[in-house]
């Protein structure tokens, strides 16, 4: 409901006017006292992380705001609904429409051959890219690309034993909006402690995953940038 009203009001605002989001901060409180936690001294609220509080709402968008799906009715007041097309593991909810991500992964049996145990693909949902930083990490662009890639391990039922996996995804379902989250925190086996990896990471204004996405989704890509590049040649006045 307070996200409602921000929403509400945010569309009868003017350039000239903020909306200030009280009433869904405090609702949002509420709703989850973690985040309505008092510092000592009442200096305050104890900062909490980012992450947390943002896979927080986009769950809550998922459990409670329903997409219309067959005969079930929807959560939303606009007419048409949105739906979610294509996909195979997204749901349909508000937060896997506005953030969802499909990933098809392939997995590789790097302890058997593929007469033993054949390779095989699976789509898998997500609401967020992870940005792994190292030590080495210098522009998000290779982070992501990299974090594509990893070894697993996972179940062989060849094998009938735990084995690892070399796991390779692409992008099967771009959303509107792309989160991709910095994860910089990472065990330290001397210290046996989570640290903060406090690295400056370079970042472009416009991120360009096309070589992240599959063949289906690249040619989806190519066809609308074809369509923008007439557009602009028509409003230059150039010949096709």
């Amino acid at each position: 409901a307070g996200m409602r009203e921000r929403f509400g009001e945010r569309q009868i605002s003017t350039p000239a006017a903020e909306v200030p989001p009280f009433k869904f901060v405090g609702a949002f409180r509420t709703a989850f006292p973690l985040f309505a936690q008092q510092a000592e001294g009442g200096r305050g609220y104890v900062q909490q992380d980012a992450e947390e509080c943002w896979s927080t709402l986009v769950n809550t968008l998922s459990q409670y705001m329903m997409l219309p799906n067959g005969g079930e009715p929807s959560d939303l007041s606009v007419t048409p609904a949105p739906t979610i097309a294509r996909t195979r593991s997204l749901k349909h909810n508000l937060g896997d429409l506005l953030f969802g991500v499909e990933m098809e992964c392939k997995y590789k049996c790097l302890e058997a051959d593929e007469a033993v145990e054949p390779a095989h693909t699976a789509h898998e949902a997500v609401r967020k890219i992870s940005c792994h930083i190292s030590d080495k990490t210098a522009h998000l662009y290779t982070a992501v690309e990299q974090s594509l890639t990893e070894t697993i391990e996972k179940n062989a039922p060849n094998l009938a034993r735990m084995a690892n996996f070399q796991k390779s995804c692409a992008i099967a379902r771009l959303p509107p909006y792309l989160v991709v989250n910095f994860v910089r925190f990472a065990w330290r086996n001397d210290t046996q402690k989570r640290a903060k990896i406090l690295r400056s990471i370079s970042f472009p204004d416009v991120l360009d995953v096309y070589n992240m996405c599959t063949p289906e989704v690249q040619a989806a890509i190519s066809a609308v940038k074809a369509e923008l590049e007439k557009e602009r040649d028509a409003a230059a006045g150039v010949a096709p």
